[in-house]
């Protein structure tokens, strides 16, 4: 079976406000780009902390097949892109 998804997220501040912190999109981990650690897709501050981005596009690609039993195989292919204002 194949499986796909695409995500597009956009934020902009009030005037020129920035968007808050926890506002921000953040992407790599389980549910974004697997096979990177949660949020460390992007650039970080000078604290080494994501500073996370105003924009993201995400697309997820999976190929799932039956191996034995009970148990599945899933091959897979994520890429995206997060953008951050600088």
């Amino acid at each position: 079976m194949y499986a796909a998804g695409v995500r597009v997220g956009l934020a902009r501040g009030f005037g020129e406000q920035e968007v808050p912190l926890s506002e921000r999109f953040f992407a790599g981990g389980s549910t974004t780009i697997r096979g990177f650690e949660q949020n460390s897709v992007g650039p970080v501050g000078a604290d080494r902390e994501p500073r996370g981005g105003e924009a993201m596009f995400v697309v997820n690609n999976e190929l799932r097949f039956p191996l034995v039993s009970v148990f599945d195989g899933v091959g897979f292919a994520d890429i995206g892109k997060r953008v951050s204002r600088c």
